[in-house]
């Protein structure tokens, strides 16, 4: 369950964010979350927090199973009800835990402890506000094979091609978009 809902808080528009997570996992923790979907990381796809290092993947509720792409990378990768899937020298650093089980292509790895078959409920609601500058930015398109960075800001579309060092073209701060695609 993921759910918005917009209000205006003084001059700056706001959200008021809810998503459900496995017990005791940190919404800090989280880089990619999803909820009654699915959750598939493109080929080459690294989820990094802030500060560097690997961020960590949820997705509960799933309609269908859970991927990680050739060489993806992640902290830690937790999917219920659904199994989890591992492509070639796609990498958990931490732990994966799943309600189903797992696959793992050659040379995909986890290095912490893997739970499977183990349900992750109960989930926890988590909820906070979400303040969006007003500062509009436009569209932006990231190229592939191309260092680019975005300023922080307030964005309409912003897509990423293949092969972009995203963990690159990012500067530090608070980037909202309407929508994202990753191609």
């Amino acid at each position: 369950m993921l759910k918005f809902h917009a209000a205006r808080r003084g001059r700056e528009p706001a959200l008021d964010a809810h998503v459900q997570l496995p017990h005791g996992v940190a919404r800090e923790s989280i880089g990619l979350s999803t909820a009654g979907g699915s959750l598939t990381l493109d080929d080459g796809v690294q989820v990094v927090k802030d500060g560097g290092g690997f961020a960590s993947v949820s997705s509960v509720g799933a309609t269908s199973r859970t991927t990680l792409g050739v060489s993806a990378f992640v902290q830690d990768a937790y999917s219920e009800p659904l199994r989890i899937d591992l492509r070639n020298n796609a990498h958990v650093y931490g732990v994966l835990k799943t309600a189903a089980d797992l696959t793992k292509q050659a040379g995909a790895g986890v290095d912490g402890p893997v739970s499977q078959n183990t349900s992750l409920k109960p989930l926890d609601l988590i909820s906070w506000t979400v303040s969006l500058p007003n500062l509009k930015r436009g569209t932006c398109s990231l190229e592939p094979d191309k260092v680019q960075t975005i300023d922080p800001g307030s964005y309409g579309d912003i897509a990423v091609k293949r092969n972009c060092p995203v963990a690159a073209s990012i500067a530090s701060g608070a980037i909202y978009c309407r929508h994202y695609s990753h191609h």
